[in-house]
Protein backbone atom coordinates (compact mmCIF):
# COMPACT_ATOMS: atom_id res chain seq x y z
CA UNK A 1 0.00 0.00 0.00
CA UNK A 2 1.85 3.42 -1.29
CA UNK A 3 1.73 6.34 1.41
CA UNK A 4 -0.67 8.57 0.41
CA UNK A 5 0.91 11.98 -0.69
CA UNK A 6 1.03 15.24 0.94
CA UNK A 7 -0.12 17.92 -0.49
CA UNK A 8 1.78 20.90 -0.91
CA UNK A 9 1.17 24.15 -0.18
CA UNK A 10 0.68 26.71 -2.63
CA UNK A 11 3.17 29.38 -3.35
CA UNK A 12 2.14 32.29 -4.62
CA UNK A 13 3.70 33.64 -8.03
CA UNK A 14 5.26 36.95 -7.54
CA UNK A 15 3.32 39.63 -8.98
CA UNK A 16 4.74 41.19 -12.36
CA UNK A 17 6.45 44.33 -11.72
CA UNK A 18 4.20 47.31 -12.32
CA UNK A 19 5.34 48.70 -15.96
CA UNK A 20 4.19 52.29 -17.02
CA UNK A 21 1.52 52.17 -19.92
CA UNK A 22 2.56 53.50 -22.78
CA UNK A 23 -1.04 54.58 -23.68
CA UNK A 24 -0.63 57.21 -20.72
CA UNK A 25 2.26 59.10 -22.58
CA UNK A 26 0.06 58.82 -25.65
CA UNK A 27 -2.82 60.37 -24.11
CA UNK A 28 -0.84 62.96 -22.21
CA UNK A 29 0.59 63.87 -26.11
CA UNK A 30 -2.83 63.73 -27.53
CA UNK A 31 -4.23 66.61 -24.84
CA UNK A 32 -1.14 68.81 -26.03
CA UNK A 33 -1.96 68.98 -29.68
CA UNK A 34 -4.92 71.26 -29.70
CA UNK A 35 -3.51 74.08 -27.13
CA UNK A 36 0.12 73.75 -29.09
CA UNK A 37 -2.30 74.72 -32.68
CA UNK A 38 -4.05 77.15 -31.09
CA UNK A 39 -0.97 78.71 -29.54
CA UNK A 40 0.64 78.30 -33.22
CA UNK A 41 -2.46 80.18 -34.60
CA UNK A 42 -2.23 82.85 -32.46
CA UNK A 43 1.18 83.84 -32.76
CA UNK A 44 1.29 83.34 -36.60
CA UNK A 45 -1.73 85.86 -36.65
CA UNK A 46 -0.28 88.57 -34.68
CA UNK A 47 2.92 88.25 -36.20
CA UNK A 48 1.40 88.57 -40.11
CA UNK A 49 -0.97 91.72 -38.47
CA UNK A 50 1.86 93.10 -37.03
CA UNK A 51 4.39 95.76 -38.75
CA UNK A 52 7.68 95.10 -36.58
CA UNK A 53 9.14 92.50 -39.02
CA UNK A 54 12.33 94.22 -39.70
CA UNK A 55 13.19 97.01 -36.72
CA UNK A 56 15.84 99.87 -36.54
CA UNK A 57 16.12 102.39 -33.27
CA UNK A 58 17.98 106.03 -33.44
CA UNK A 59 18.63 107.79 -30.81
CA UNK A 60 21.10 110.92 -30.39
CA UNK A 61 21.24 113.97 -28.21
CA UNK A 62 20.36 117.58 -29.66
CA UNK A 63 21.02 120.83 -27.48
CA UNK A 64 20.56 118.94 -24.59
CA UNK A 65 16.95 117.04 -26.21
CA UNK A 66 16.77 113.41 -26.64
CA UNK A 67 15.93 112.46 -30.05
CA UNK A 68 14.92 108.94 -31.09
CA UNK A 69 13.64 107.47 -34.49
CA UNK A 70 12.11 103.99 -34.68
CA UNK A 71 11.13 102.31 -37.74
CA UNK A 72 9.39 99.23 -38.11
CA UNK A 73 8.62 97.79 -41.89
CA UNK A 74 5.93 94.61 -41.76
CA UNK A 75 5.33 92.34 -44.76
CA UNK A 76 2.90 95.12 -46.15
CA UNK A 77 3.32 98.83 -44.51
CA UNK A 78 5.45 100.84 -42.63
CA UNK A 79 5.77 102.88 -39.48
CA UNK A 80 8.23 105.33 -38.48
CA UNK A 81 7.89 107.08 -34.70
CA UNK A 82 9.91 109.75 -34.35
CA UNK A 83 10.23 111.47 -30.87
CA UNK A 84 11.83 114.49 -29.34
CA UNK A 85 11.74 114.81 -25.62
CA UNK A 86 8.04 114.10 -24.51
CA UNK A 87 6.36 114.16 -27.98
CA UNK A 88 6.25 111.65 -30.25
CA UNK A 89 4.73 111.08 -33.65
CA UNK A 90 3.70 108.45 -35.57
CA UNK A 91 3.72 107.99 -39.75
CA UNK A 92 2.50 105.08 -41.12
CA UNK A 93 1.95 103.89 -44.56
CA UNK A 94 1.74 100.99 -47.24
CA UNK A 95 4.84 99.72 -49.17
CA UNK A 96 2.75 99.66 -52.04
CA UNK A 97 1.05 103.04 -51.68
CA UNK A 98 4.94 104.25 -50.75
CA UNK A 99 6.56 102.69 -54.47
CA UNK A 100 3.80 104.65 -56.39
CA UNK A 101 4.77 107.62 -54.88
CA UNK A 102 8.06 107.33 -55.25
CA UNK A 103 7.95 106.40 -58.93
CA UNK A 104 5.35 109.72 -59.51
CA UNK A 105 7.94 111.78 -58.31
CA UNK A 106 10.51 110.51 -60.45
CA UNK A 107 8.44 111.50 -63.13
CA UNK A 108 7.88 114.74 -61.84
CA UNK A 109 11.51 115.52 -61.64
CA UNK A 110 12.30 113.92 -65.08
CA UNK A 111 14.36 110.84 -63.73
CA UNK A 112 15.39 108.46 -66.18
CA UNK A 113 13.62 104.94 -65.84
CA UNK A 114 17.27 103.40 -64.41
CA UNK A 115 17.19 105.84 -61.68
CA UNK A 116 13.70 105.42 -60.88
CA UNK A 117 14.42 101.95 -60.57
CA UNK A 118 17.77 102.14 -58.14
CA UNK A 119 15.49 104.50 -56.27
CA UNK A 120 12.22 103.04 -55.43
CA UNK A 121 13.18 99.45 -56.45
CA UNK A 122 13.87 98.21 -52.94
CA UNK A 123 10.39 99.16 -52.21
CA UNK A 124 8.85 97.44 -54.89
CA UNK A 125 11.19 94.55 -53.89
CA UNK A 126 10.03 95.05 -50.05
CA UNK A 127 6.31 94.85 -51.40
CA UNK A 128 6.77 91.70 -53.12
CA UNK A 129 8.51 89.90 -50.37
CA UNK A 130 5.68 90.93 -48.18
CA UNK A 131 3.24 89.90 -50.28
CA UNK A 132 4.36 86.13 -50.69
CA UNK A 133 5.13 85.82 -47.04
CA UNK A 134 1.82 86.84 -46.25
CA UNK A 135 -0.28 84.46 -49.00
CA UNK A 136 2.45 81.38 -47.43
CA UNK A 137 1.69 82.41 -43.58
CA UNK A 138 -2.17 82.86 -44.30
CA UNK A 139 -1.98 79.31 -45.94
CA UNK A 140 -0.54 78.21 -43.18
CA UNK A 141 -3.14 79.45 -40.60
CA UNK A 142 -5.82 78.24 -42.60
CA UNK A 143 -4.49 74.94 -42.44
CA UNK A 144 -3.66 74.92 -39.03
CA UNK A 145 -6.90 75.70 -38.38
CA UNK A 146 -8.53 72.61 -40.30
CA UNK A 147 -6.30 70.81 -38.04
CA UNK A 148 -7.06 72.17 -35.16
CA UNK A 149 -11.37 71.93 -36.61
CA UNK A 150 -10.87 68.54 -37.06
CA UNK A 151 -8.93 67.85 -34.02
CA UNK A 152 -12.01 69.08 -32.37
CA UNK A 153 -14.61 67.42 -34.04
CA UNK A 154 -13.11 63.82 -34.07
CA UNK A 155 -12.83 64.17 -37.71
CA UNK A 156 -9.84 61.97 -38.34
CA UNK A 157 -10.98 59.67 -40.21
CA UNK A 158 -12.82 61.92 -42.70
CA UNK A 159 -9.98 64.41 -43.24
CA UNK A 160 -6.96 62.25 -43.29
CA UNK A 161 -4.81 65.38 -45.28
CA UNK A 162 -5.62 67.96 -43.21
CA UNK A 163 -5.23 66.64 -39.84
CA UNK A 164 -1.59 66.94 -39.48
CA UNK A 165 -0.41 70.66 -38.02
CA UNK A 166 2.80 69.60 -39.77
CA UNK A 167 0.99 71.18 -43.12
CA UNK A 168 0.32 74.62 -41.68
CA UNK A 169 3.63 75.27 -39.89
CA UNK A 170 5.46 73.76 -43.16
CA UNK A 171 3.54 76.54 -45.09
CA UNK A 172 3.95 79.40 -42.53
CA UNK A 173 8.08 78.20 -42.34
CA UNK A 174 7.85 78.43 -46.59
CA UNK A 175 6.48 81.82 -46.31
CA UNK A 176 9.02 83.25 -43.70
CA UNK A 177 11.66 81.97 -45.53
CA UNK A 178 10.42 82.91 -49.22
CA UNK A 179 10.16 86.65 -47.70
CA UNK A 180 13.69 86.41 -46.37
CA UNK A 181 15.36 85.55 -49.52
CA UNK A 182 13.05 87.83 -51.44
CA UNK A 183 13.82 91.02 -49.32
CA UNK A 184 15.59 93.89 -50.39
CA UNK A 185 19.33 94.40 -48.55
CA UNK A 186 17.92 97.07 -45.58
CA UNK A 187 21.09 99.14 -46.55
CA UNK A 188 18.77 99.73 -49.68
CA UNK A 189 16.10 101.27 -47.49
CA UNK A 190 18.24 103.86 -45.38
CA UNK A 191 18.40 100.84 -43.26
CA UNK A 192 22.02 100.32 -41.71
CA UNK A 193 21.50 98.53 -38.92
CA UNK A 194 18.42 96.75 -38.85
CA UNK A 195 17.25 93.73 -37.16
CA UNK A 196 14.25 90.91 -36.91
CA UNK A 197 11.39 92.45 -34.95
CA UNK A 198 8.61 90.48 -32.53
CA UNK A 199 6.61 90.20 -35.28
CA UNK A 200 9.19 87.64 -37.16
CA UNK A 201 10.20 86.10 -34.07
CA UNK A 202 6.52 85.24 -33.27
CA UNK A 203 5.81 83.81 -35.93
CA UNK A 204 8.98 81.62 -36.25
CA UNK A 205 7.82 80.43 -32.74
CA UNK A 206 4.41 79.63 -34.01
CA UNK A 207 6.26 77.47 -36.85
CA UNK A 208 7.64 75.43 -33.69
CA UNK A 209 4.53 75.31 -31.41
CA UNK A 210 2.89 73.77 -35.02
CA UNK A 211 6.02 71.36 -35.28
CA UNK A 212 5.75 69.95 -31.85
CA UNK A 213 1.86 69.68 -32.37
CA UNK A 214 2.53 67.62 -35.50
CA UNK A 215 5.02 65.20 -34.00
CA UNK A 216 2.43 64.57 -31.35
CA UNK A 217 -0.20 63.69 -33.33
CA UNK A 218 1.88 61.56 -35.79
CA UNK A 219 3.21 59.74 -32.47
CA UNK A 220 -0.25 59.16 -31.32
CA UNK A 221 -1.59 57.89 -34.56
CA UNK A 222 1.83 55.55 -35.21
CA UNK A 223 1.13 53.88 -31.86
CA UNK A 224 -2.74 52.79 -32.64
CA UNK A 225 -1.90 52.36 -36.45
CA UNK A 226 -1.53 48.29 -35.56
CA UNK A 227 -3.70 48.52 -32.27
CA UNK A 228 -5.54 45.00 -31.21
CA UNK A 229 -9.10 44.68 -33.50
CA UNK A 230 -12.13 45.33 -30.98
CA UNK A 231 -10.69 48.09 -28.48
CA UNK A 232 -12.61 50.89 -30.42
CA UNK A 233 -15.44 52.85 -28.90
CA UNK A 234 -18.39 50.77 -28.83
CA UNK A 235 -22.23 51.34 -28.14
CA UNK A 236 -23.02 47.93 -26.33
CA UNK A 237 -20.79 46.61 -23.80
CA UNK A 238 -20.37 42.48 -23.50
CA UNK A 239 -23.49 42.30 -21.44
CA UNK A 240 -25.61 44.01 -23.81
CA UNK A 241 -28.10 41.80 -25.66
CA UNK A 242 -28.29 43.10 -28.65
CA UNK A 243 -26.22 43.64 -31.58
CA UNK A 244 -23.92 46.14 -33.13
CA UNK A 245 -22.87 46.18 -36.32
CA UNK A 246 -19.92 49.16 -36.92
CA UNK A 247 -20.19 51.12 -39.98
CA UNK A 248 -16.93 53.36 -39.54
CA UNK A 249 -14.45 53.91 -37.36
CA UNK A 250 -12.03 56.41 -36.70
CA UNK A 251 -8.24 55.65 -36.94
CA UNK A 252 -7.46 55.61 -33.14
CA UNK A 253 -10.76 53.74 -32.52
CA UNK A 254 -12.17 56.64 -30.43
CA UNK A 255 -14.87 57.70 -32.72
CA UNK A 256 -17.77 54.92 -34.20
CA UNK A 257 -20.72 54.97 -36.07
CA UNK A 258 -22.35 51.88 -35.56
CA UNK A 259 -26.17 50.21 -36.48
CA UNK A 260 -27.26 48.91 -33.17
CA UNK A 261 -29.95 46.54 -32.90
CA UNK A 262 -31.96 44.83 -29.98
CA UNK A 263 -34.57 42.96 -30.91
CA UNK A 264 -37.24 45.62 -31.37
CA UNK A 265 -35.34 48.56 -31.96
CA UNK A 266 -33.09 49.54 -35.14
CA UNK A 267 -30.79 52.42 -33.86
CA UNK A 268 -28.01 54.32 -35.90
CA UNK A 269 -25.53 55.36 -33.23
CA UNK A 270 -22.09 57.51 -32.74
CA UNK A 271 -20.21 56.45 -29.71
CA UNK A 272 -17.20 59.23 -28.43
CA UNK A 273 -14.71 57.89 -26.03
CA UNK A 274 -12.94 60.29 -24.24
CA UNK A 275 -10.28 59.11 -22.13
CA UNK A 276 -12.30 56.41 -19.48
CA UNK A 277 -15.45 57.69 -20.79
CA UNK A 278 -17.80 56.38 -23.42
CA UNK A 279 -21.13 58.53 -24.60
CA UNK A 280 -23.14 57.53 -27.20
CA UNK A 281 -25.73 59.33 -29.61
CA UNK A 282 -28.57 58.10 -31.32
CA UNK A 283 -28.92 59.89 -34.88
CA UNK A 284 -31.60 57.58 -35.81
CA UNK A 285 -34.22 55.45 -34.23
CA UNK A 286 -37.28 52.84 -35.39
CA UNK A 287 -39.13 50.47 -34.45
CA UNK A 288 -37.81 46.68 -36.64
CA UNK A 289 -41.48 45.63 -37.55
CA UNK A 290 -41.47 49.28 -39.57
CA UNK A 291 -38.49 48.10 -41.95
CA UNK A 292 -40.41 44.65 -42.47
CA UNK A 293 -42.31 45.89 -45.01
CA UNK A 294 -45.64 44.10 -46.05
CA UNK A 295 -46.87 41.55 -47.93
CA UNK A 296 -49.79 41.42 -50.55
CA UNK A 297 -51.80 39.00 -51.81
CA UNK A 298 -55.02 38.94 -54.55
CA UNK A 299 -57.51 36.62 -55.00
CA UNK A 300 -58.73 36.32 -58.56
CA UNK A 301 -62.20 34.67 -58.76
CA UNK A 302 -61.96 34.10 -62.71
CA UNK A 303 -58.64 32.43 -62.89
CA UNK A 304 -59.12 30.41 -59.09
CA UNK A 305 -62.77 29.56 -59.54
CA UNK A 306 -62.66 28.63 -63.18
CA UNK A 307 -63.85 25.26 -62.09
CA UNK A 308 -67.19 26.57 -61.23
CA UNK A 309 -67.61 28.83 -63.48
Amino acid sequence: MQPEAVPQPEVPLPAPALQKSPVATEETMSKLILPFVVIAIILASIGVFTDAWMVQEESEDVFGMSVSVEMNIGLDDTRITSCMGDECTTMEDDLGSMYDNCTSSGEEIGATQSETDTSCGPMKESATAGLVGMIFISLGIIALLASAVISIRKLESYLPLLQSPLIGSGLILTGIVLWALMKPDMDDLGLDDASLGFSAWLTITSTVFGSVAGIFQSRTSDEYEHRVAGIGARALSDDDSGREFPLQESALGNRTISIVEDGELFRLTTTIREGDTTRSEDKFMTQLNALNGFTHSRFDWLDTTRYLW
